[in-house]
C-alpha cells in the first residue's frame, strides 16, 4: 500500500514540476511532497535539505537567466516585467490548444510578444524591438530549461529515496 501512495505522491510532484513549464509556481508546490515525507520520517533531512536545495537554485537560475539574457540588450524591467505578464496571459489562453500544449507554446510567444509589444511602444523602433524581444524569448527558454531540469532532478531524488527506503 505505501508503494502506491510512493508512486502516486511521485506523479504528483511530476505533474506539478511540469506546470512549472507554463510559468506556474510548480516546483515550489511540488516540496509539499518531500517535506510531508521529511515529517513523515521517509525522507532524511539531508534528502530533503538537497531537493529544497535544487528547487531554489532553479528558480534563482530561471530568473537570473532571463535577466542577464535581456540586459545583454538593454531590455529594462519594465520589459521584463511585460515578458513574465505576456508569458503567464498566453500561457492561460493558449491552454486548450493541443491539449494543453498550447500552454507551452504561449509561455514563450507571450515572452517575446510582451517585451516586444513594450519596446515597440517605448522605443518606436521594429528592429529593436524585435531584437529585445527575442531576448526575452531566449532568456525563458533557457531559464526555463533549468528550472525544469532541476524540478525533475528533484522527483527523481525524492521517487529513488522512498522506494530505498522500502
Amino acid at each position: 500500500m505505501i508503494g502506491i501512495l510512493f508512486i502516486l505522491t511521485s506523479l504528483l510532484q511530476l505533474i506539478c514540476v511540469a506546470a512549472s513549464i507554463i510559468g506556474l509556481p510548480g516546483n515550489i508546490i511540488s516540496l509539499i511532497f518531500p517535506f510531508l515525507w521529511w515529517i513523515g520520517d521517509k525522507l532524511t533531512g539531508f534528502q530533503f535539505i538537497l531537493i529544497l536545495v535544487l528547487i531554489i537554485t532553479g528558480e534563482i537560475l530561471e530568473q537570473f537567466t532571463s535577466i542577464m539574457t535581456g540586459k545583454k540588450t538593454g531590455v529594462n524591467n519594465k520589459s521584463l516585467f511585460f515578458s513574465f505578464i505576456g508569458a503567464i496571459v498566453l500561457s492561460i489562453l493558449m491552454s486548450p490548444i493541443l491539449l494543453g500544449i498550447g500552454a507551452i507554446i504561449g509561455a514563450f510567444l507571450g515572452a517575446y510578444l510582451g517585451t516586444y509589444l513594450y519596446e515597440l511602444y517605448s522605443t518606436r523602433d521594429k528592429q529593436l524591438a524585435t531584437q529585445r524581444g527575442f531576448a526575452a524569448l531566449k532568456g525563458k527558454f533557457l531559464g526555463t530549461i533549468f528550472k525544469f531540469s532541476l524540478g525533475i532532478s528533484s522527483v527523481v531524488i525524492t521517487t529513488v529515496s522512498l522506494f530505498k527506503n522500502l
